[in-house]
């Protein structure tokens, strides 16, 4: 990997996390609307760099924005791409299973982490 690239997507990423925090010290204590909005408005500008007639850039320099920059900002970056390359071939079926699968394992994996969480401070608990 080029020496350039990494560094665009340290950089980028920096930028992303940078932006990510000063939007949600703006929003407040609501972290589900900060979330919610930021990933709309990530989500809003990975469409709008993925389309190669919006933005004159070459295929390196869009990878590294959506990547670095609103990959670290939109959480869900990959995710929204991915159903949307479905989506544009026509594929809808397999961008709502992809939609479904992702979500119900996504929340799925986060309550089992939370439960294994939960389990090890019993056990710390009944050790102690």
């Amino acid at each position: 990997m080029d020496t350039e690239i990494i560094l665009s997507l340290i950089f980028g990423g920096l930028a992303g996390v940078l932006l990510r925090t000063v939007f949600f010290a703006l929003i407040g204590n609501e972290i589900y609307l900060a979330n919610l909005l930021f990933d709309l408005v990530g989500s809003f500008f990975i469409g709008f760099i993925f389309n190669s007639k919006a933005a004159s850039r070459n295929y390196q320099d869009k990878i590294c924005s959506i990547a670095a920059i609103l990959g670290s900002m939109a959480t869900f970056s990959a995710f929204v791409i991915d159903i949307f390359k479905f989506a544009q071939i026509g594929e809808f079926k397999r961008a709502f299973l992809y939609f479904a699968i992702t979500n119900l394992l996504a929340i799925t994996g986060c309550f089992l982490g939370y439960q294994m969480s939960v389990d090890a401070e019993e056990i710390d608990e009944e050790i102690s």
